[in-house]
């Protein structure tokens, strides 16, 4: 029979499997709502979230200090939107999200989330985007897949799915492996995103980096070095050479989607738009920069939204990269890539579907992880 420690054990894994069912049903009505018309899965979503926020909260007396730090995170934001909705007579209806995000902020930072989960999502999201990609039927039709956006929002989904599962691999101290990342950077390739594709091939090349690292058999070590090595220098070759010819892939595919020189041209709407009472509380919902509302650009979404209540948030990111330099080198690699990719989307926060993901790494970097848990630790004295 099991002694009296190995049933508490089962018990605990036994609490935290509600909350990974929930985070899993969360994420799949998060896709679903950006696939089908419908306005259900959204609806689902914010009741999803809001069970497994109560779950959380009220389930577990665990985590104090992270709990203070995502409960004071989410109401920073709720009173910035808040504000910007009343300025502009306006109701920011994403703030329902809020709680959901934090409720799965606070299930990754306990655990309870399952890498199994997040692999089968990841995968999943990807064998259906590659299917979708490859079998369209004209090049304008790849952003007709998602109906909230453009083709621009599969590169985005994928990054932020990959990023979370090699986050939860890491939690449960599995073996970090290349696979998500190069399904990440072929499903991101398919879309013809160059800002995907970017951050999808920094992501790829980090893991790359770390695995090398990591690699202590010297035999097996060489052999990757052989691979890498071969893959860059075919990447030199036959790539950069032809950067011209790519350019042009994409400025034909670009009448489809936004290009480069239309977020040059929204930035610097915006940018024009920086005076006065405006650079205090910033923007409307329906403000239209150059013929957009949307502004492409997660990191003028939050001015846009919050005025200088955004300053925070900003401080946060800054933060949390620069702690992760020096503490963790994947935490670092999956923060910068989020951080990059968001720069060219609207993708997290102040109230996006998936900003669980930034709200959970700047929690485990500032708050959860060990001071002495380093990337590069320090030799110490010898003991005399």
């Amino acid at each position: 029979m099991p002694d009296a420690k190995g049933v508490l054990a089962m018990t605990r894994i036994g609490r935290g499997a509600p909350a990974d069912l929930l985070v899993g049903l969360y994420i799949g009505l998060v896709l679903m709502n950006s696939l089908v018309q419908t306005s259900i899965p959204r609806r689902a979503l914010v009741l999803v979230g809001v069970l497994l926020l109560a779950y959380e909260a009220f389930g577990f007396r665990s985590m104090k200090y992270e709990q203070y730090f995502l409960y004071a995170l989410g109401a920073w934001i709720a009173l910035g939107l808040t504000l910007n909705g009343v300025i502009f007579g306006e109701w920011v209806q994403e703030s329902v999200y809020l709680p959901g995000n934090i409720g799965v902020a606070l299930a990754l930072c306990r655990g309870h989330v399952e890498r199994r989960t997040t692999g089968v999502l990841f995968y999943g999201a990807g064998a259906y985007f590659a299917y979708r990609l490859v079998t369209v039927s004209s090049p304008g039709a790849i952003h007709q897949i998602l109906v909230t956006g453009s083709a621009n929002g599969i590169s985005a989904f994928m990054i932020m799915l990959c990023c979370l599962h090699y986050a939860v691999t890491m939690a449960k101290g599995a073996r970090i492996t290349l696979l998500p990342a190069v399904v990440c950077l072929l499903v991101s390739a398919l879309t013809l995103g160059r800002s995907g594709m970017a951050a999808a091939a920094l992501l790829l090349a980090g893991i790359a980096l770390h695995d090398l690292v990591r690699e202590h058999r010297r035999r097996l070590l060489a052999a990757k070095l052989v691979v890498y090595g071969g893959v860059a220098l075919a990447v030199v070759v036959l790539v950069l050479p032809r950067l011209d010819m790519i350019s042009f892939v994409f400025e034909r595919f670009s009448a489809f989607g936004l290009g480069s020189e239309g977020r040059d041209r929204i930035w610097g709407a915006y940018g024009e738009s920086m005076a006065g009472i405006a650079t205090l509380v910033g923007h409307g919902r329906e403000e239209v920069f150059a013929g957009y509302t949307n502004v492409h650009n997660s990191y003028i979404l939050w001015h846009k939204s919050m005025g200088v209540m955004a300053i925070p948030l900003y401080a946060l990111a800054v933060l949390s990269l620069a702690q992760a330099a020096v503490r963790d080198r994947m935490l670092f690699l999956i923060m910068a890539v989020l951080l990059l990719r968001a720069f060219f989307d609207e993708l997290i926060l102040p109230f996006r579907l998936l900003d669980f993901l930034f709200f959970y790494l700047a929690c485990t970097i500032l708050v959860t992880l060990s001071p002495r848990r380093g990337a590069y630790p320090l030799p110490r004295p010898a003991v005399v």
